[in-house]
C-alpha cells in the first residue's frame, strides 16, 4: 500500500478540548500509526514547531497560513489536504490554488460556506460525522457524502476503576442543555452534580470566550452570525462541582453515575453520549438531530418533551436509583457495542489513497 503525506489544517487543535479536535487528533494519529506521514499546521497558541503521539505539529498565525503551507508543501510534497473548523477556508482556498485534493470534516450543520462542487471552496470530499449531517450536505450543497463516525478511543475514556457520585454534564453551555442541569440541581439540593467545561479552544485563559477565535469561526462557517452561547452559572450552588476541561475524560467518567445529555440545538453525533454508553454510565437525555447514531437505546432514560423542565426532573428521579442506574449501565455497555475504531480509520483510510496525485 502506498504511503501518503498528508497536512491537516485544524485552527483548534489539541490541548484544545472539544470533541471535533479530539477526534481529528485520533484519527490522524491513527491514520500515522498506518505509516502515513501526518503534518498539522493550527493556531500558534498551544504549538509552534514540534511533535505530538509521532505527529508533526506546527503553529501559525492567520496572516501567515498561506506562507507556513507553502513552506511545508515545499518540504514535504504533500498528496492530500484535511480541513476542518478554523483556518477551513483558507485551507480549501490554498489547495485549490495548488491543484492538491482535499477532505473537509463537516462537524456541523450550521455550515453556510459553499461546498458545493462548483463553489470557490470545492472540496474534493466531504466527510459527514453522522447520517444526518450527510443528509444536510446533500439538501444543502446537493453532494454526496461519506459517514466517518468520530473517532473515538476506548481506552483514552475508559477507567481502569470507578466510584461514581455525580450527575454530569459536559460543556454545560445553555445550546448544551446548561440550564436543565441548574434546574435540576435546584431541584435536588440532596445529589451531587458536576459541570464539565469545554470548548476550550474558543475560551479566554482567564474567563469567558475569546472574540478573536470567534471571528475566526465566524469565517470558517461563512456566517457572521456565529455569536458564543450563554455560559450558565453555578457559583451560588453549593451542590454543583465545576470542573475545569480535562484532556483525561476518565477523570470525569470516574466520578460519574448518570450522564446528563440535553442538547438544545442540533447535536450532529454526541461524542459524550457514546463515551458514556462505552464505560457503562446510564444517560439521562433527550433527542436532537442525530444523537441516536451513537447507538443510544437501553442504555439511558429519553426525555421525550425536554423543553419542559418537569420532565427532566421526573427522569431523573426515576434514573437516579443504584438499582436503575446497575440495570441501564449493563444495557449501556450493549448500545456501545457497535462502535469499531478501526473500522471508522479504515473508511478514512479508503478515501484518502484514491485521493492521492
Amino acid at each position: 500500500m502506498r504511503k501518503l503525506r498528508l497536512l491537516a489544517v485544524s485552527g483548534t487543535y489539541p490541548p484544545d478540548i472539544g470533541g471535533s479536535e479530539i477526534s481529528f487528533h485520533i484519527g490522524l494519529k491513527k491514520i500515522c500509526e498506518r505509516g502515513h506521514e501526518v503534518v498539522v499546521v493550527t493556531d500558534q497558541r498551544h504549538h509552534r514547531d514540534g511533535y505530538l503521539d509521532g505527529i508533526r505539529i506546527v503553529g501559525s498565525d492567520q496572516d501567515s497560513i498561506e506562507e507556513n503551507l507553502d513552506s511545508l508543501n515545499n518540504e514535504y510534497g504533500f498528496d492530500v489536504i484535511l480541513t476542518q473548523l478554523i483556518f477551513a477556508p483558507k485551507a480549501m482556498l490554498w489547495a485549490r490554488s495548488h491543484d492538491l485534493a482535499s477532505m473537509y470534516f463537516m462537524r456541523g450543520t450550521g455550515i453556510k460556506l459553499d461546498l458545493s462542487g462548483s463553489g470557490p471552496y470545492r472540496p474534493d470530499v466531504v466527510v459527514a460525522n453522522s447520517n444526518y449531517t450527510a443528509c444536510t450536505i446533500q439538501r444543502r450543497f446537493h453532494r454526496d457524502a461519506p459517514v466517518v463516525y468520530p473517532f473515538i478511543e476506548r481506552t483514552r475514556c475508559i477507567p481502569a476503576q470507578r466510584s461514581p457520585h455525580y450527575i454530569t454534564m459536559v460543556n454545560p453551555i445553555d445550546i448544551k442543555g446548561g440550564k436543565v442541569l441548574r434546574h435540576l440541581a435546584e431541584t435536588f439540593p440532596e445529589k451531587e452534580f458536576l459541570a464539565v467545561k469545554g470548548w476550550t479552544g474558543l475560551r479566554s485563559e482567564s474567563s469567558g470566550w475569546n472574540t478573536k477565535m470567534w471571528d475566526l469561526l465566524k469565517e470558517a462557517h461563512g456566517d457572521t452570525n456565529v455569536y458564543p452561547p450563554e455560559d450558565i452559572q453555578f457559583a451560588d450552588l453549593a451542590n454543583v462541582r465545576v470542573l475545569d476541561a480535562v484532556d483525561d475524560i476518565k477523570e470525569v467518567f470516574t466520578k460519574t453515575k448518570i450522564t446528563l445529555f440535553a442538547p438544545f440545538w442540533e447535536e450532529t453525533f454526541g461524542r459524550v453520549a457514546l463515551e458514556s454508553l462505552m464505560c457503562g454510565i446510564p444517560l439521562l437525555w433527550c433527542d436532537a438531530g442525530g444523537v441516536k447514531e451513537t447507538g443510544i437505546n437501553l442504555g439511558g432514560l429519553e426525555v421525550l418533551n425536554p423543553h419542559m423542565m418537569d420532565s427532566w426532573v421526573n427522569g431523573l428521579d426515576e434514573l437516579d436509583s443504584p438499582e436503575e442506574i446497575d440495570k441501564r449501565g449493563e444495557l449501556a455497555l450493549g448500545d456501545a457495542a457497535w462502535y469499531d475504531l478501526d473500522k471508522e480509520v479504515d473508511k478514512i483510510e479508503s478515501l484518502l489513497l484514491p485521493m492521492s496525485r
